[in-house]
């Protein structure tokens, strides 16, 4: 097996958190028997689709475990003061870093590992830049399960 393999992907645009799902109106199928439509808000759909989309671009193939971190990167404000130097300030709009995680771990679902509880770890953090759109950058480790183990010798860790 191809141990330690890396793959580096951006998301050229916002990171969209993982919403919950919407429940539509009653509707009736052929026979006659109520159901209602369940879906997840089109923001999100489409942030999946994009990262599925970028994901296979970089040529990410399944792993076993992985690790997985997750840049945000946010445009910075800019404040004009009249004749003073412009100042750049952190965008305090912001997607829940947990929801982006759930989002781009469900997105690689069949395409980075079979489920989304093989990503032994990693972390997501946000960055601010100046000049430049948001975009998200995602980058995968492949990781040995030996790693984890934790030898007790009897007693609790």
């Amino acid at each position: 097996m191809n141990q330690n393999r890396t793959y580096t992907f951006d998301i050229p645009t916002r990171a969209v958190g993982k919403q919950s799902v919407r429940v539509g109106q009653i509707k009736y199928r052929k026979d006659g028997q109520p159901y209602v439509p369940r879906y997840f808000p089109r923001e999100t759909t489409n942030f999946t689709a994009l990262v599925k989309m970028a994901a296979k671009q970089a040529g990410v193939q399944m792993m076993d475990r992985c690790r997985m971190d997750v840049f945000i990167y946010l445009p910075m404000t800019v404040k004009k003061h009249g004749k003073k130097p412009e100042t750049y300030h952190e965008c305090l709009v912001r997607p829940d870093r947990d929801n982006v995680n759930k989002s781009i771990g469900d997105a690689l679902k069949g395409i980075a590992f079979a489920d989304d509880k093989y990503i032994m770890e990693g972390k997501t953090s946000y960055r601010f830049i100046k000049g430049r759109q948001a975009f998200t950058r995602v980058m995968l480790w492949e990781v040995g399960w030996e790693e984890y183990i934790e030898e007790t010798n009897g007693g609790t860790i």
